[in-house]
């Protein structure tokens, strides 16, 4: 099931809608989106309708690049030119795509198959799993910032962190256990729906915070897919944050000034 932001999808204005009334009564189910989809619904909640946007171009016949990995730490030559392909990629589109990148593609479809078979299960299995306590390593729940955004999202989330060091093997969900080991051991050696086998990459607002604004973090859309669930697996690299930790400061690297 997908939002749209059409007139016939927009609640009609109603002075005595109590949003946060309703946004917890959601999260207090914890059952997330899938749970409003198995219970029959059969009407967009107000809480998930988004603002009309502005269309900004037809880029359906547009390909971001696709880089070939293969040799990359095999020839310094090609090793050169991988990399000025990955900088130019950053610098005039903030995606790419990575192929020959040493993850077998039956590993990544176990992997899409296991978040799957997470989600699929009983909601009763899965809220052993809800929480919004970021210091755990594992969880599951519906919406990072449900009470904060103008509009929820239309997506459920299990939430792993695996590094610097991996969870104990009894905190991650068994129907998915094995797979999300063996994917995450091959993802972090790489550490830097589209072509099948191919790895989507996008730069975030930290490389072009350091890189003072020469690779761009791109806001981008997914959409959601009019028949079935769309199922994505996204690895993030990032400053690791401990509880009572402090944050550092960030800025352009100099010689980038």
């Amino acid at each position: 099931m997908m939002a749209t932001s059409t007139a016939r999808n927009q609640a009609p204005s109603d002075t005595s809608y109590d949003r946060n009334t309703e946004l917890k009564a959601f999260d207090d189910t914890k059952a997330g989106v899938k749970g409003l989809v198995d219970a029959g619904l059969t009407k967009i909640p107000q809480i998930f309708i988004q603002k009309p946007y502005i269309q900004l171009g037809d880029y359906s016949k547009c390909s971001i690049p696709v880089i070939d990995l293969e040799g990359v730490n095999k020839d310094a030559t090609k090793r050169r030119e991988i990399i000025r392909e990955i900088i130019e990629a950053c610098e005039k589109w903030g995606f790419f795509q990575v192929v020959n990148h040493g993850i077998p593609v039956t590993v990544l479809d176990e992997m899409i198959d296991g978040i799957c078979r997470f989600h699929e299960q009983d909601t009763e299995e899965k809220k052993k799993l809800y929480t919004r306590d970021f210091n755990k390593r594992v969880l599951y729940l519906s919406n990072f910032r449900l009470y904060s955004s103008p509009a929820a999202d239309w997506k459920d989330t299990l939430f792993c962190v695996m590094a610097p060091h991996t969870p104990d093997r009894d905190e991650l969900p068994a129907v998915c256990r094995l797979v999300a080991s063996k994917f995450f051991r091959r993802i972090s050696g790489l550490m830097f729906p589209p072509k099948r086998g191919a790895l989507i990459v996008n730069i975030g607002d930290l490389l072009q915070l350091i890189t003072n604004d020469r690779l761009k973090s791109v806001h981008h859309r997914v959409v959601a897919r009019n028949v079935g669930p769309r199922i994505s697996v996204a690895s993030f690299f990032r400053q690791q944050i401990r509880k009572g930790s402090s944050l550092s400061g960030y800025g352009p690297i100099k010689e980038l000034i």
